[in-house]
């Protein structure tokens, strides 16, 4: 069953960063065919950056974690064996990546990155399938498939698994330093050197914020998550025909919840329990963390609770991403109704006025943005803009900004 001409990839996170490399390939196309119509892509890690040499360096790690690499000539035989389970045991990806012995500090997506800090790209830039990283690809017109694509994320993506649990004004800052602090100053023509980290802390003020933890999700969301989306998202829609959507979710829970992994089964109700079984042992999950989307997309309301405004507002965006996987927009009808309020208010990134990506190495600016709230889905031509042109200064763009 299906109509094999409207095959939509849907991804979420890493699966995501997938969604949007195979939409750059050139293995998309076969014998003049597209293998797929559309992207979907939830909070997707929105760089590729792993370069062969170094995915064969964790080869070698790996091989040799499960025993195979002193099989000599059988070593490809021995691999092809490994279950599922024993790949995943083995796999030095789990520590992101470990084997780098030149690199210092961890890596963590749910954080603000560091000098010197262990990255990995979430795939590997082999030159045949995936030939560039993800915005350089995106951004190429003779790229061999062009197809409608949606991007969005979580306003606050890292509440599911904080790295820190900040309560005032003087933590906030102190974990922003102990980050940002490795990173120096820069240099501006009207102030002179600026501290990376103060400059961050000025770009994302606590006042501003809810919580102090709240101010801290948002500034590595963007860091990790929203900034480099942007610039997919601009380079995709300036280098083709087809229509490309971005949305930032805040839709958020009534009621706190522990999140046990990325699964149907996922979160639970924040007993004392489960708080202690969850992720992050003792943080109880109510902002708009990363995975809440694909929950939200499948209507599993049992294990959470949503404001009464919220429960409306998440059967809206519900319906919108129906509408693209059936059509390639948000305006028409989903599979499981008519259009809803979302269908057309949410505009394409083009739509914004003096859409610019002519500095792609600094950052496209004035990308049409979706910001999904609590009472309303709002257009921003310049959301978050200012933050993200922080982010993408050059020291921080090359080897920092977007990394997950």
């Amino acid at each position: 069953g299906g109509d094999a001409s409207r095959v939509t990839l849907v991804g979420h996170g890493s699966g995501a960063a997938n969604a949007i490399a195979l939409s750059a390939s050139p293995r998309a196309v076969q014998d003049g065919e597209k293998l797929f119509a559309g992207v979907l892509a939830l909070s997707p890690g929105p760089r590729f950056g792993q370069l062969r040499s170094k995915a064969a360096e964790a080869q070698k790690v790996f091989s040799a974690n499960v025993g195979c690499a002193e099989e000599g000539d059988h070593e490809e035989t021995c691999l092809r064996a490994l279950s599922v389970g024993q790949v995943l045991a083995a796999s030095p990806l789990r520590s992101a990546p470990w084997w780098d012995a030149t690199a210092e500090g961890p890596a963590d997506e749910n954080d603000l990155p560091t000098s010197g800090g262990r990255r990995a790209g979430l795939l590997v830039i082999d030159g045949d399938v995936v030939t560039a990283e993800s915005w350089v690809a995106m951004g190429k017109r003779d790229r061999a498939l062009h197809v409608p694509m949606m991007l969005t994320a979580m306003a606050a993506e890292p509440d599911a698994r904080p790295a820190h649990r900040v309560h005032n004004a003087a933590q906030y800052a102190a974990a922003v330093r102990s980050r940002l602090g490795s990173l120096g100053s820069f240099w501006t023509a009207t102030r002179g050197d600026v501290s990376f980290a103060d400059e961050a802390l000025a770009q994302y003020p606590v006042e501003r914020f809810s919580t102090p933890q709240l101010a801290l999700e948002a500034m590595v969301t963007d860091v990790r998550h929203v900034c480099g989306m942007k610039r997919i998202a601009g380079m995709a829609a300036s280098s083709g025909p087809e229509p490309v959507f971005m949305g930032v979710n805040f839709l958020r829970l009534s009621e706190p919840v522990a999140f046990l992994g990325l699964s149907s089964s996922g979160i639970a109700a924040a007993t004392e329990e489960n708080v202690m079984r969850a992720v992050a042992p003792g943080h109880k999950s109510t902002q708009a963390f990363h995975g809440l989307d694909v929950m939200l997309w499948m209507a599993d309301e049992s294990r959470y609770k949503l404001a009464p405004v919220d429960a409306d507002k998440a059967r809206n965006l519900q319906s919108a991403f129906d509408a693209f996987v059936r059509t390639g927009s948000p305006e028409g009808y989903g599979q499981f109704g008519p259009p809803s309020e979302y269908s057309f208010s949410w505009k394409p990134v083009k739509d914004s006025p003096n859409f610019d990506v002519t500095d792609p190495l600094n950052f496209p600016v004035n990308i049409d943005v979706a910001t999904i709230g609590h009472e309303e889905i709002n257009m921003s031509y310049n959301f978050n803009d200012e933050q993200c042109a922080f982010w993408a200064r050059d020291a921080m763009d090359r080897n920092f900004a977007a990394s997950a």
